[in-house]
């Protein structure tokens, strides 16, 4: 199988050496390719959506630019794939930031289902053709499980870990400086709209197929009836 790593590196995003020797090192005996050259893309968003359409292998993974995790997790997460269409990874929360990370998932929760993971981790693989019919936009990026749940694909989380500078970063930094993602509510609101579009269509096609089932149903009892008439020859 072939495997198409995307690093979002977007205008403005620096490159890790770090990361890519990770990344060398553990793809280095794969049929693999690796997309990160998106400095005219406006947003990581923008990017991973140029990476996915470039993509030619099999299997596409994502994995967020910098060193805020540690590479080597990435293979579970393509061994994954062998159970699952889609696997997205989870970050671990302890104390009051889980307890917070619990509050904000009631909404994704009650909007998109309990296939709505945490849509701050951009640490993801997936098998390709999860996006042959998906409408594939920036604003839909960090809420893919939902979406791919929907068209009927399978999806697995897993967690992922952290180093702990990236880590403290986030949670020290003061508001607004934070290097920790940002999930626009608007982009939430929009999911569930497709999300919503997606089920009335699904609903449609079902109540077609049954009213299709009942008219051959009929059709067939009114067949057998005609046919089960015994014959009564006309009077002279």
């Amino acid at each position: 199988m072939r495997y198409s790593i995307i690093i979002p590196l977007c205008h403005g995003v620096q490159p890790s050496n770090q990361q890519r020797q990770e990344l060398d090192s553990l793809l280095g005996h794969m049929d693999h390719e690796v997309l990160c050259k998106f400095s005219g893309c406006p947003t990581i968003e923008h990017a991973i959506v140029a990476g996915v359409r470039a993509a030619r292998g099999q299997a596409v993974a994502v994995i967020e630019p910098g060193e805020r995790y540690p590479v080597a997790q990435l293979a579970g997460m393509l061994r994954g794939l062998s159970r699952a269409d889609f696997v997205c990874g989870r970050r671990r929360r302890q104390g009051w930031p889980k307890l917070a990370e619990r509050m904000a998932r009631l909404p994704r929760w009650l909007l998109l289902g309990l296939d709505a993971r945490d849509p701050g981790c951009l640490f993801w693989a997936a098998r390709r053709e999860v996006f042959n019919d998906l409408q594939l936009v920036p604003r839909f990026v960090r809420h893919l499980p939902a979406l791919v749940a929907r068209q009927g694909f399978r999806v697995d989380s897993t967690y992922v870990e952290e180093r702990a500078m990236a880590r403290m970063a986030g949670v020290a930094a003061p508001a607004g400086q934070s290097n920790a993602p940002h999930v626009a509510s608007a982009n939430l609101l929009s999911a569930w709209w497709t999300c919503h579009k997606l089920r009335r269509a699904e609903r449609a096609a079902s109540l077609q197929v049954d009213a299709a089932h009942v008219a051959q149903t009929a059709a067939f009892i009114s067949g057998q009836g005609n046919a089960s008439e015994p014959y009564q020859a006309k009077s002279a």
